[in-house]
């Protein structure tokens, strides 16, 4: 029962850590697409901005800057906080577990000691007897050479019974104490293919985060370009117009 138990409670503690996961990862994905959609109305303001007010692109380039840098401190914080929490939570659950194995250990030493007790109560009540049978073996010599050779019968038949206990007893709880080793060698194996797990989740989420601010910061860059290209072409048809304002003039 207690093994059944252990199991019982083993099955939950991973059902709760996987479903705390799960939000987790749900929160994080709900958080990015909340994040991209508020970098996309930024981007949009800023291109309009940028087409009514091309005398301010210095300074609404700055201030984008600015924006960017704060929202990579913004996540390098988000990331760094989800990282703490993991850890509290990876340490909580490993004290669990040696909290459990610990009364595990005390119950398995408490049933030694009572077996190890009983085991001297009964080797006392047998020297009792042995004295018992001595003193009446003393009264009568004939009754008490018959009496020495059915004790001595008796004597080997209860050793070879206690032997017979004791190495049954032994067996059981060799067999116990490597069951419970290989219930801790799974249980070992398992936390390391979750970590494991964790940290290549972790490591796509980073990937991918790079790859979109690295796309993010192409398509601000195009955008500046396009805006300067456009804003050269503009300033030569000024120039053409003057020049040709001038000649009319000097014609006229």
């Amino acid at each position: 029962e207690q093994e059944q138990e252990q199991e019982q409670e083993e099955q939950e503690q991973e059902q709760e850590q996987e479903e705390e996961q799960e939000e987790e990862q749900e929160q994080e994905e709900q958080e990015e697409e909340e994040q991209e959609q508020e970098e996309q109305e930024q981007e949009q303001e800023e291109e309009e901005e940028q087409q009514q007010q091309q005398q301010q692109q210095q300074q609404q380039e700055q201030e984008q800057e600015q924006n960017i840098e704060e929202e990579e401190v913004e996540q390098e914080e988000q990331e760094q906080e989800e990282q703490e929490e993991q850890e509290e939570q990876e340490q909580e659950e490993e004290e669990e577990q040696e909290q459990d194995i610990e009364e595990e250990e005390q119950e398995q030493n408490i049933e030694e000691e009572e077996v190890e007790q009983e085991q001297e109560e009964d080797i006392e009540e047998e020297e009792q007897e042995q004295e018992e049978d001595i003193e009446e073996e003393e009264e009568v010599e004939q009754e008490e050479q018959e009496q020495e050779e059915q004790e001595e019968e008796q004597e080997e038949e209860q050793e070879e019974e206690q032997e017979e206990e004791q190495e049954e007893k032994q067996e059981e709880e060799e067999q116990e104490e490597e069951q419970e080793e290989q219930e801790e060698e799974e249980q070992e194996e398992e936390e390391e293919e979750q970590e494991q797990e964790e940290q290549e989740e972790e490591q796509e989420q980073q990937e991918e985060q790079e790859e979109q601010e690295e796309q993010e910061e192409q398509e601000q860059e195009e955008d500046i370009e396009e805006e300067e290209v456009e804003q050269d072409i503009e300033e030569e048809e000024e120039e053409e117009e003057q020049q040709q304002q001038e000649q009319e003039e000097q014609e006229q």
